[in-house]
């Protein structure tokens, strides 16, 4: 009984012992098979990043914001990039976009009188007197209408008229002859309105008026003349305050980073 409960037990041991030697070496295997798996992993993992994210690429997230991140996430080394920028392809027929990674623009802009569209501006009416020192050009030929006019003289025309007499002649008979051809000692002036030697002189009788009529005309053209004007320089009037502008376009903003290694 002994002999075969001996027997039994080191059967036991022997299956125990080759089985735990089995075991061991299993465990082995599998652990040389894992770290096969695991740097099969770490390859495909880095030959993923490459092909998904090779150096240079740029990636975009609204989770990641911070390099340490993204580099824990997706592997590699990154750093931010573009930050307050957006992104435009590269145009080798436009000289502001014709390389990479070129930066311009602004995100304001004050507009300079270049940039200003025609216009005008309204003056209103001016008037004032006219000043010593400037000329104003228009010309001021000009006649005045003379109307018909038709009338007589004032009635009050009493006249007399002189005549030569006989220097002896005593009674006042008038002398018909011109003093022209007489002798002066034979004739004497007689002053119309005096009495000669014969006591006689010229009647003044003689009141009378003249008719006068004229006809319609204009005076002749003359009056070309100018007027002085004087007016101070000024502007228009000033508007505006050439504030810059907000010169952005429609966002939303995202972490944004390149990667470098």
């Amino acid at each position: 009984m002994k002999k075969i409960l001996f027997t039994l037990i080191l059967c036991f041991t022997i299956i125990c012992n080759a089985h735990a030697y089995s075991i061991e070496n299993e465990l082995t295997e599998l652990k040389a098979n894992m770290e096969i798996f695991r740097k099969e992993i770490s390859e495909i993992k880095e030959t993923r990043l490459d092909k998904t994210y090779p150096i240079g690429s740029i990636y975009e997230t609204t989770e990641y914001s911070s390099v340490l991140e993204v580099q824990n996430a997706l592997g590699g080394t990154w750093e931010v990039y573009a930050s307050g920028k957006t992104l435009i392809g590269v145009d080798e027929n436009n000289t502001n976009f014709n390389v990479v990674n070129k930066t311009g623009g602004s995100d304001t802009i004050t507009l300079s009188i270049d940039n200003l569209p025609g216009h005008s501006h309204d003056i209103p009416a001016l008037s004032g007197t006219a000043k010593a020192g400037t000329t104003a050009t228009t010309g001021g030929n000009h006649t005045h209408s003379i109307p018909v006019l038709s009338g007589k003289t004032s009635e009050a025309g009493s006249h007399v008229h002189n005549s030569w007499t006989l220097a002896n002649q005593a009674n006042g008979t008038p002398v018909t002859e011109n003093k022209n051809g007489f002798s002066a000692s034979a004739y004497a002036w007689i002053t119309a309105g005096t009495k000669a030697n014969g006591g006689s002189f010229v009647d003044q009788a003689g009141s009378h008026s003249h008719t006068v009529t004229t006809t319609a005309s204009t005076t002749g053209s003359n009056g070309a003349h100018t007027h002085t004007i004087t007016t101070t320089a000024n502007t228009s009037g000033s508007v505006g305050s050439a504030t810059p502008f907000t010169n952005l376009q429609p966002y939303i903003t995202v972490y944004r980073y390149q990667r470098i290694a």
